[in-house]
């Protein structure tokens, strides 16, 4: 009786496990599907079908960067002020394209596939993640529509996508950031566990801030900046419309710049929940001193030595909302 109990559950343990992998493996299928069309990247060794979805995903993004190129080309040739914020506009595009598409092709060809392929079988993410890095493009796509036409609806939305993987698979690489916190048993054990964990995940975090966040943000905030430029030479020559259409891009365009920022500020967030809850766990502790070195320390996603923190997210839309309420207000 006792061997039939045994290879009973033998066999549900099995199933259970055969039941996972199958899930990982439908997991994997999905987000190298939607990697390959969307963005036109894949990982080595994928299915056939993959391969043959990455052709249709590279044919988009070359169509949509042979536009940002020959809209560029055309403004160059001419030499009006409005005409030179276009070139400039288009620039501007085509970096904002083809740098996240660089970061990608680097996290799937390079050895960093190898945990990305383990997330993405393990990936557990809460839906804002999901829906986040899609909303700011998602608006620029409907006011460039309401503007200018569908077209540039569809050529938006595939021209960003590149960006909006590379911020949805920054969320996946902070989740994965709070999995491995270490496990505290006591306060001696703290400060060797903390440094470990942040020597870890210090290498990762240097490499995506200089391949993907530092470089986007600064071509997001120029691109606000010369969207701006539109909305002033608007007001200027009482071009109203225009003005507002601008007006609405430009906020847009500093939500997707803010965008980048997001998996930083949630990262820092969970690390000070970390600390609160070792301050509240050891406060009592004879060795009291080990939690004031951890509240000193900052822990947290650093971006050329900047803490992103909720608070510094905070001052930043505090110090852009009031700036642009008090240029309008001067303008108008």
């Amino acid at each position: 009786m006792e061997i039939e109990d045994g290879v009973e559950h033998d066999n549900i343990e099995a199933h259970i496990l055969a039941r996972t992998t199958a899930e990982q493996e439908r997991k994997t299928r999905w987000v190298r599907c939607a990697l390959a069309l969307l963005v036109g990247v894949s990982f080595p060794n994928s299915a056939w079908y993959v391969y043959a979805l990455q052709v249709v995903g590279l044919g988009t993004q070359g169509y949509c960067l042979n536009v940002y190129i020959h809209d560029e080309d055309y403004f160059a040739t001419h030499e009006t002020k409005r005409d030179v914020q276009f070139q400039t506009y288009n620039l501007l595009e085509i970096f904002q394209q083809v740098f996240p598409w660089c970061f990608l092709c680097y996290l799937t060809r390079s050895h960093e596939r190898h945990t990305l392929n383990d997330m993405v079988k393990n990936l557990t993410m809460p839906l804002w993640m999901y829906v986040l890095p899609f909303v700011a493009n998602l608006a620029i796509c409907v006011e460039e529509a309401a503007g200018w036409g569908v077209f540039w609806f569809f050529l938006n939305l595939i021209s960003q996508n590149p960006a909006c993987m590379s911020i949805l698979l920054l969320f996946a690489y902070v989740v994965e950031f709070e999995k491995l916190l270490p496990i505290i048993e006591s306060i001696e054990d703290i400060k060797d566990k903390v440094l470990r964990y942040e020597t870890n995940i210090q290498v990762k975090i240097f490499k995506i801030n200089i391949g993907l966040i530092l470089p986007n943000v600064i071509f997001w905030v120029f691109l606000t900046l010369d969207d701006l430029w539109f909305v002033v030479d608007n007001i200027e020559n009482k071009q109203y419309v225009g003005a507002v259409t601008h007006g609405f891009i430009t906020f847009f365009n500093f939500l997707f710049a803010l965008s980048f920022l997001l998996p930083p500020v949630y990262h820092t967030y969970v690390m000070n929940k970390f600390v609160s809850s070792l301050d509240t766990a050891y406060c009592e502790e004879e060795k009291v001193g080990v939690l004031s070195w951890l509240k000193h320390k900052e822990l947290g996603w650093k971006t050329a030595y900047i803490l992103i923190s909720p608070m510094l997210l905070a001052r930043i839309c505090y110090v852009i909302g009031v700036a642009i309420l008090t240029g309008l207000a001067r303008l108008l």
